[in-house]
C-alpha cells in the first residue's frame, strides 16, 4: 500500500488490515497488539515530530583512557551542526564486552534538515579520527587458547 502522508509526515494514515507501515528514520518502534488496533483510537505523538533521539556505540580497549574518549566523543557532537544542543546530549559508560569498553553517545538531530545515517557516518570517521590521533585503541574480537598437555589421549 502506498501511505503517502507518513513521507509527509502527517498526523493521520490510513492502514488496511493486514498491512504494516515501515517508517524511515523513526526514532522508536513499539508493538501495539492488535485488539487495540480494532477497539480503539491510536494517536502517534512522534508522527509530527522531526526531532529524534539517536546513539551511537563505540567500543575501546581496556587498556585505553576511558575519560579520554568520551572528552574526546563528547568534543565532536558538540562541534557537530547536525547534533542539536537542545535537549543535550550525553555519553556514558554503556557495556563492559569481551574485547572492550563500550561508550554510547546518545545525541538529538532534527531530520528535516539531515539524515540520521550521514551524521552517523561523519560521527564515527571523526571518532576513528581522534582516537588515532589521541592514542586510544579499539578493540576486536580475539580469543586466547590454551593448549593442554597431560599425556593421555583425549
Amino acid at each position: 500500500f502506498g501511505c503517502a502522508s507518513f513521507a509527509a509526515r502527517s498526523a493521520r494514515c490510513t492502514i488496511p488490515l493486514g498491512s504494516y507501515a515501515e517508517l524511515p528514520q523513526a526514532s522508536f518502534v513499539s508493538g501495539i497488539p492488535n485488539s487495540k488496533m480494532l477497539d480503539s483510537s491510536v494517536l502517534n505523538l512522534t508522527l509530527n515530530n522531526s526531532i529524534s533521539r539517536y546513539d551511537l556505540e563505540v567500543s575501546i580497549d581496556y587498556e585505553s583512557d576511558v575519560e579520554k574518549a568520551m572528552a574526546l566523543i563528547r568534543t565532536i557532537l558538540s562541534e557537530n551542526k547536525s547534533i542539536l544542543k537542545t535537549p543535550p546530549f550525553r555519553t556514558v559508560v554503556s557495556e563492559f564486552e569481551d574485547s572492550g569498553i563500550q561508550i554510547t553517545a546518545y545525541f538529538f538531530i532534527d531530520l528535516s534538515r539531515t539524515i540520521e545515517s550521514s551524521v552517523k557516518s561523519e560521527l564515527r570517521l571523526r571518532i576513528l579520527e581522534a582516537f588515532r590521533e589521541n592514542g586510544i585503541e579499539m578493540p576486536y574480537p580475539q580469543v586466547d587458547v590454551h593448549m593442554r598437555s597431560d599425556g593421555g589421549d583425549r
